[in-house]
């Protein structure tokens, strides 16, 4: 069986649109940044009043990162200028899980730090603040239990024990969890790159063959007015 040119070009054509279509984008319900982003896939997990940073998600990417606080005021994202009616947007930007959103904060002191956030998928953020949360309620409960039994004439000593043993267990598991984030964030921006180095070497070679097929449908065209 031969092929021709045009079979060929085809075949480049198709292999373009699957590189087009190649990415880590994944079906998930809507984003933290503004819960009007109803067909967002990703957040980074700030919770935002206009363009201030009220607060944000536990287990997110920007409360794994650790240099956001509360009061941060975001000046720009990706190099864009950040408003009140446009900061959600430029922040969902690609969309894309692993992808980086630039941000530049201005802090209450006045100073100015760049940071590159990861966006993640948002049912993975929303369980692991739910996790957090359940864990820092436990571990308050058993804080708050340990005190007054210390207040007591005859504190339970046992009982003072088994809850100091549980907050510890409790602190650790939160702390597990930070780590198993960040290594997981890494994952997923390792990952990301190795597609987009892949994607770019394979356009390379289609360009080339692109090339490759022109001077040859160039060169047969010659012959036949020959």
């Amino acid at each position: 069986m031969s092929y021709s040119v045009h079979d060929a070009r085809d075949v480049v054509k198709n292999l373009r649109a699957c590189l087009s279509a190649l990415s880590l984008k994944a079906p998930s319900p809507g984003s933290y940044e503004g819960s009007g982003s109803s067909s967002s896939i990703c957040t980074i997990g700030l919770m935002l009043n206009g363009c201030v940073i009220d607060n944000m998600m536990p287990g997110s990417s920007s409360f794994l990162i650790g240099k956001i606080r509360p009061g941060d005021v975001i000046e720009s994202v990706d190099g864009k200028e950040a408003r009140p009616e446009n900061v959600v947007e430029l922040i969902r930007g690609s969309d894309v899980p692993g992808s980086k959103v630039e941000l530049k904060l201005r802090s209450s002191d006045r100073s100015f730090k760049e940071l590159h956030v990861p966006r993640e998928i948002r049912s993975n953020v929303l369980k692991q603040r739910d996790l957090f949360m359940t864990l820092d309620e436990m571990r308050g409960v058993a804080s708050s239990q340990i005190l007054e039994q210390r207040g007591k004439k005859k504190p339970d000593d046992n009982l003072i024990k088994a809850l100091n043993r549980f907050v510890d267990s409790s602190t650790g598991a939160i702390e597990g969890l930070t780590s198993v984030g960040n290594a997981q964030l890494l994952r997923e921006m390792e990952l990301r790159d190795h597609i987009d180095k892949v994607k770019a070497v394979t356009r390379q070679y289609l360009d080339r063959l692109d090339s490759a097929l022109a001077n040859l449908a160039f060169s047969e065209t010659e012959e036949g007015g020959n």
